[in-house]
């Protein structure tokens, strides 16, 4: 149980109350109704540790109630300008051509990794997934360093070649 008197409380500082909140919002309606909620809920209040300033309490509510009204009504304001500026609002969305060209990009990198051997194939993953050096690279597989580089070399150059053929 509160160790404050509500109805002490409200004859004290309803009039302040209301003025204060009267700073952050719109209307003096909008004040009174705030400030009447702001009772209610000190009111209403099941704080873990008793209250040691109830005034103090009762003002950060009322603070609090007017934020969250200011936030609404920004959130209305700009919902009710019938999506204008929403539609001034860049897509991220790839348009369905980009999507169809990506599609085909990704067509062309798996059929030029397929016809490459499984060992040219490692190489790369190797390489380019795994962030192998060309040494550690040439003794997991059992090859030169030199010789991974120049099978890395062929492979990145052919699917270099096939999608610049894809881009004309």
């Amino acid at each position: 149980m509160a160790d404050w008197d509500i109805q002490d409380l409200f004859r004290r500082h309803n009039r302040e109350l209301g003025s204060f909140v009267r700073r952050y919002v719109s209307s003096p309606e909008v004040a009174a109704d705030l400030s009447q909620d702001a009772f209610v809920r000190m009111l209403c209040v099941r704080a873990p540790a008793p209250i040691q300033n109830a005034e103090a309490y009762l003002y950060r509510i009322a603070v609090n109630l007017a934020l969250n009204h200011l936030r609404r009504e920004r959130i209305v304001s700009f919902s009710a300008d019938g999506g204008e500026a929403i539609a001034g609002i860049a897509d991220d969305a790839p348009s369905a051509e980009r999507v169809l060209h990506g599609r085909q990009l990704v067509r062309i990198v798996q059929e030029t990794l397929e016809s490459f051997t499984p060992v040219q194939r490692e190489v790369l993953v190797l390489s380019r997934v795994e962030g192998r050096t060309l040494d550690e690279i040439g003794r997991r597989l059992g090859m030169s360093p030199k010789t991974a580089f120049g099978q890395l070399v062929r492979m990145l150059t052919r699917l270099q070649h096939r999608l610049d053929e894809a881009g004309r």
